[in-house]
């Protein structure tokens, strides 16, 4: 949390919540099919979440730099999923953000309902 409000992140929304087996294939519809999906889904479903909404300025672009990829022999020293992921499995990278900012608008609107929040926009 340091380093995201060193980088100028304010936390819109914020709570715990626990995925089942129909929010995880609705968050991660984009990867159902693929070979790790039953490894992410069983990971998404071992432990309750913290779920955020984060906003400033290019927020997308600066999470995503300060996330690190997924893929484990791409991170660098100083990136959340190299600090903080598993090494050795590319699920269990201990962090998620949108991929875009059309994506986060849907992701802000699942994560609400999953927190069952009414966000009057």
């Amino acid at each position: 949390m340091e380093r995201l409000f060193a980088e100028g992140f304010t936390v819109d929304i914020a709570g715990t919540f626990r995925f089942d087996q129909l929010m995880v294939d609705q968050f991660y519809h984009e990867h159902a099919g693929r070979t790790y999906y039953e490894n992410l889904s069983r990971f998404m479903l071992s432990a309750p979440c913290l779920g955020m909404v984060l906003e400033r300025d290019f927020a997308v672009e600066t999470l995503r730099r300060m996330m690190g990829p997924a893929r484990i022999d791409l991170r660098e020293p100083g990136q959340i999923r190299y600090e903080f992921g598993d090494g050795a499995d590319t699920a269990r990278n201990c962090i998620h953000g949108s991929d875009s900012p059309e994506s986060a608008l849907l992701e802000v609107d699942m994560l609400s309902a999953f927190l069952h929040i009414r966000r009057y926009v």
